[in-house]
């Protein structure tokens, strides 16, 4: 099976998207989420160093974890992608940011994404899994 050309451009332009453009926006998230992927997130409080696991499919806790917290922008500060037997993976490093541009979290999220070929004319990639490390830089209170 012939490999999609440019397979590291296609990984980043959807990169740039989900964190500049579907994260920041609940809409927009759960849209690409809708297949049901499903979500591993791990938190951590860095001033007590306190740490929680949760894995489920909620969308909505994910959103909630980001969106409230006050984030405005992010900053991939590395990524790198893989590729795997029948599919991606990518793993970003992300800084996020309020509007100031003081960091309040960061996260550490790796992405399998399956190879989706419905014809020779018709490819594309469905997010399988996200797994997440974030930390917490202020107090959420």
């Amino acid at each position: 099976m012939p490999e999609i050309p440019n397979i590291n451009s296609v990984l980043e332009t959807f990169m740039y998207y989900w964190y500049e453009n579907a994260m920041l926006d609940a809409n927009k998230l759960q849209l690409l989420m809708a297949q049901g992927a499903k979500i591993t997130c791990q938190t951590t409080q860095n001033s007590s160093g306190q740490s929680s696991m949760t894995a489920h499919n909620d969308v909505l806790s994910m959103i909630n974890m980001v969106l409230i917290k006050g984030v405005q922008n992010a900053e991939i500060a590395m990524w790198t992608p893989q590729i795997l037997s029948d599919g991606y993976s990518l793993v970003v490093m992300v800084n996020w940011k309020d509007k100031d541009g003081k960091v309040l979290l960061m996260s550490n999220d790796t992405f399998y994404m399956q190879r989706v070929l419905a014809s020779s004319q018709q490819r594309g990639l469905c997010i399988k899994s996200i797994t997440t490390h974030i930390v917490y830089y202020t107090s959420q209170e």
